[in-house]
């Protein structure tokens, strides 16, 4: 009789343990959850947005090139002046201004460029990309480097 008490006791305590356990489990995946990272630390400004887009689109253009095609683009770049930055005056530095002028540049020769020139072409473009983030926003320059052929 003792050994039923014993063992009803014992499975209890299992039992309840066990379901200890799994709310403990429950509020560690939640807050996890919270502690995830978000995509852009500063929040989706204009700029961040329209990054995103760029680097889309010249994905899209790599693989056009890949394939032996012509790539095009569908980003309107002047917006790159006009665009909210994360950072506020961020894109009024001189510095700023000047990488937006050499990326136009680039933009322009990608377009310009005739047959095995748009290779060449394109990975000036991205180097532009490169050097700009290295000198004024770090961050995304690993995923940047994707865009390489």
């Amino acid at each position: 009789m003792k050994n039923s008490y014993l063992l009803i006791a014992l499975v209890a305590l299992i039992f309840t343990l066990g379901c200890t356990g799994q709310k403990n489990t429950a509020k560690k995946s939640s807050t996890e959850e919270n502690s995830i990272a978000p995509l852009n630390p500063n929040g989706d400004s204009e700029l961040a947005l329209l990054m995103r887009s760029m680097y889309d689109d010249g994905m899209e253009m790599k693989l056009a090139i890949n394939n032996g095609e012509i790539p095009e683009s569908h980003i309107d770049i002047s917006k790159m002046r006009t665009s909210e930055p994360s950072v506020a005056g961020k894109a009024d530095t001189p510095e700023y201004q000047a990488y937006t002028l050499a990326y136009e540049a680039a933009f322009k020769g990608l377009k310009e460029a005739q047959g095995d020139q748009k290779t060449q072409a394109y990975e000036t473009l991205v180097n532009t990309c490169i050097a700009c983030h290295r000198s004024e926003c770090p961050g995304p320059i690993v995923r940047i480097e994707k865009m390489k052929l």
